[in-house]
């Protein structure tokens, strides 16, 4: 299952491990290496403070400390320089007041997770392939109060959850033969339903107004 991140190859969407435990807002390539900043805190099991870095098949952090103490909102590099933008006050315990770059250090090792799992996840697959095979309907589309899911009850048992556009999880329930999730506690806008059936993974853009 992809949490917040995944590959495409041109023709498919991988998993790059566990994903991350929250969104990711920027990412950019340095000398063939992946770095994302976001909300995160963990990336792919590992302590990873609002930064990570991908070398192909392992997620790696700069450091196990509290790299940035809030989140990064973007990222880019001028030459060898890494510069970062966010909402964070403190880099490795020293003051610096939503900016910071970072030229690098010999002495720091980067910690990594083990070679993440890289499965294909089913994004090709939209909503009307998943009503033909598991008859799972989602409406009203826009939904005001609540969004209603039905499925045939020999495919009960999977779970529905509910990502606002800034990656939070908003709600999580089981799938049974008819599920009914509230949203009128929610801000309006714009959300992504997850539905996880039978080891398959599908997403529906759902919009509450």
């Amino acid at each position: 299952i992809a949490n917040n991140i995944v590959r495409f190859d041109g023709t498919h969407f991988y998993e790059m491990g566990a994903g991350s435990d929250w969104a990711v807002r920027d990412m950019k390539v340095h000398n063939g290496e992946l770095y994302v900043a976001g909300w995160f805190t963990l990336m792919d099991g590992i302590p990873a403070y609002h930064f990570a870095k991908w070398n192909g098949t392992h997620w790696c952090n700069l450091s196990n400390v509290d790299t940035f103490n809030k989140p990064v909102m973007a990222i880019e590099f001028y030459k060898d320089t890494l510069f970062a933008l966010g909402w964070f006050d403190e880099v490795n315990g020293q003051s610096l007041q939503h900016f910071a770059k970072w030229v690098g250090n010999p002495s720091m090792v980067d910690s990594c997770a083990p070679p993440a799992r890289q499965n294909i996840v089913n994004y090709n697959v939209g909503i009307s392939e998943l009503d033909r095979a598991y008859g799972i309907t989602v409406f009203p589309n826009p939904a005001e109060s609540i969004i209603n899911i039905a499925i045939k009850e020999e495919f009960a048992g999977g779970y529905a959850e509910l990502y606002s556009s800034f990656g939070k999880k908003v709600s999580e329930q089981q799938i049974e033969s008819n599920v009914q999730i509230p949203v009128q506690h929610l801000a309006r806008g714009l959300y992504i339903l997850k539905l996880r059936v039978h080891n398959e993974t599908y997403y529906k853009k759902v919009i509450l107004k």
